[in-house]
């Protein structure tokens, strides 16, 4: 059917959604816990996961040398800069220049 594509998958992308749904309970528990209330929480969360990817566990030199990459870390890092990017959204009007939430991934 698609012997064409570059990966002739259909529905390919299907196992990312549990850890997509992962993401969107650990965000539902964090609302529960009124943790996104005060959106820097959330702002400081999202620094620490990009720490914790890029340096603690330094994805860069564990795809150099063939390891394991890190999809849940990886697609949490985004999950979390999406929500700080909607929480920040106001910032646009605000700070037109230096907005996190005019940078789009």
């Amino acid at each position: 059917m698609f012997d064409t594509n570059p990966a002739p998958v259909v529905n390919g992308s299907l196992w990312t959604l549990p850890i997509e749904v992962r993401w969107y309970v650990i965000l539902a528990i964090l609302g529960l816990l009124r943790v996104v209330r005060w959106r820097i929480l959330l702002l400081i969360g999202t620094i620490v996961m990009a720490v914790h990817y890029f340096w603690i566990f330094d994805v860069q030199r564990v795809i150099d040398v063939g390891g394991r990459r890190g999809y849940k870390e990886e697609f949490g890092l985004f999950f979390l800069a999406g929500a700080c990017s909607h929480c920040y959204r106001d910032w646009g009007d605000r700070y037109q220049y230096c907005s996190f939430s005019k940078f789009h991934i």
